[in-house]
């Protein structure tokens, strides 16, 4: 595989790379193929957010998303798939010839510019344009084999290479599911078939929220329950990556906003960065908990249910401070405060719920209500 020179302005993944620590997988792919379209990429991603929305799983995971709605169907676009390859290929000239660009649903473990490559399965979304006659891979997050951040990917590409680096993986874990399901919105169709791409649709898939998901601070004060009660062995531990990308989302629409004055206001701009802030510090103490019952040690999740209940209230409250003119969180304002006695008692028939235990008159995983609304007395 040889690179292309990143230093030609012409390469919209050099243009990128420089948001690559706001994307994930499936961000970056998209950005690239909106970035083929439009020089303000970052708007159609952005529409409407930052957005958490939670909805507890009954395998005790969560499903995350994060925006108002699933990005394919904001897009107009579907996944596709085929378990041969000259159809798979058929679709690929089409849609490159059509439009220009192209999303690959692929396996990190067949491709070459990612550390899994042949050492893990693992979903990886990656973007193919069509540059006069060639066909490039251009994708932000390129890294070396130690994980190391390369610099961004643009590489010509044949067909044929495309045979093994656009193979879809043959199994997805749960929390892969859950992800894709986010993006796509329903489905997500094809899995396990052996490719799998993106294509402009003529008509989205609207899904039905589920009557268990909480939204904005309500989302995230359920996660800060969630983590208060949660047992060391509690699935929510190992979804660092969906709580990282409630940070990266935060941080795109501070980077975003830094080069495109229109979109967002100055003090709502600092206000996301001010959450920012508080966000690595849930991601922080995330990481600390999952490693501490890796090991088998004592694990006190204090520290990350008050961070993240801090970082609630902050969301909560910040709208109000910012359209005051005050400052969205004040300088002296600790962001790992607990909550009171009062607070405790208003969320515990929540936390019931929400961990599983049915309240009175309540299946197992059902909802109080939301949870900004405390319960009657």
């Amino acid at each position: 595989m040889r690179r292309t020179s990143t230093a030609d302005p012409a390469g919209r993944a050099h243009l990128l790379g420089r948001w690559a620590g706001t994307l994930d997988h499936h961000t970056a792919a998209l950005a690239v193929w909106l970035a083929a379209r439009r020089r303000c990429w970052w708007r159609p991603l952005l529409a409407g957010t930052p957005v958490l929305a939670v909805t507890p799983q009954p395998d005790g995971l969560v499903r995350f998303e994060h925006h108002p709605r699933p990005p394919l169907e904001a897009l107009g676009l579907e996944l596709r798939y085929a378990d041969d390859w000259a159809t798979a290929r058929g679709a690929y000239r089409r849609e490159l010839a059509e439009s220009g660009a192209l999303v690959i649903c692929g396996d990190a473990y067949n491709v070459p510019w990612q550390r899994g490559h042949r050492r893990w399965h693992a979903p990886y979304w990656f973007t193919v344009l069509r540059d006069g006659a060639d066909w490039v891979v251009e994708d932000p997050l390129s890294t070396e084999a130690q994980g190391r951040p390369a610099g961004p990917l643009r590489v010509r590409v044949e067909p044929g290479q495309l045979l093994r680096w656009s193979r879809a993986p043959q199994l997805y874990t749960a929390v892969q599911h859950l992800r894709e399901l986010s993006v796509v919105g329903h489905g997500p169709p094809g899995l396990g078939v052996r490719y799998r791409w993106l294509a402009r649709a003529r008509a989205p898939h609207p899904g039905r929220p589920e009557p268990t998901r909480l939204v904005g601070a309500d989302a995230v004060n359920g996660l800060a329950i969630r983590f208060r009660t949660a047992p060391p062995d509690d699935p929510i531990h190992r979804q660092v990556d969906d709580v990282r990308h409630v940070l990266r989302q935060r941080e795109l629409v501070v980077a975003a906003g830094g080069v495109d004055p229109d979109l967002v206001p100055p003090h709502v701009r600092e206000h996301w960065r001010l959450a920012v802030a508080g966000w690595r510090r849930v991601v922080a103490a995330l990481v600390q908990v999952r490693s501490g019952t890796g090991g088998g040690s004592p694990v006190d999740s204090r520290e990350l249910a008050d961070t993240t209940g801090a970082v609630a209230r902050f969301e909560t409250v910040a709208w109000r401070l910012a359209d005051a003119g005050a400052s969205p969180w004040p300088p002296d304002e600790d962001l790992s405060l607990t909550a009171t006695g009062d607070e405790a008692d208003r969320w515990l028939d929540l936390a019931q719920a929400y961990r599983g235990s049915p309240g009175p008159g309540r299946q197992p995983g059902q909802f109080a209500g939301r949870a900004t609304v405390p319960p009657e007395r």
